[in-house]
């Protein structure tokens, strides 16, 4: 589950791609559960991006409201992802940590 990812993770990053190319679709528990993850990594300070959304979850997305939670980036692909959370580690660091939903 999402919520259970930042728990398994120990110590927060700062930046989490959530890699959703491969996720055709989301229900209203799935939108549920996303914004949850969202709000839990923000009160972390964590940012997140969502790299690569289709269309159908990110209408759902947009419809319900999730597009500009704080904290919450976009990117179109996983590369576009890695820069992007690149830019937003202090200072435009070197790294970022990037996770892949199982």
């Amino acid at each position: 589950l999402l919520s259970d990812v930042l728990n398994r993770i120990g110590r927060p990053p700062r930046v989490f791609i959530l890699h959703m190319e491969q996720v055709p679709l989301i229900d209203a528990t799935g939108a549920g559960a996303l914004h949850q993850f969202i709000e839990g990594c923000s009160g972390s300070g964590t940012a997140v991006v969502l790299a690569g959304v289709q269309p159908g979850p990110r209408r759902v997305i947009e419809n319900l409201g999730l597009r500009n939670l704080p904290g919450l980036h976009h990117a179109a692909d996983a590369a576009t992802a890695r820069t992007l959370a690149r830019r937003l580690l202090p200072g435009g660091g070197e790294e970022a940590t990037a996770q892949k939903p199982e």
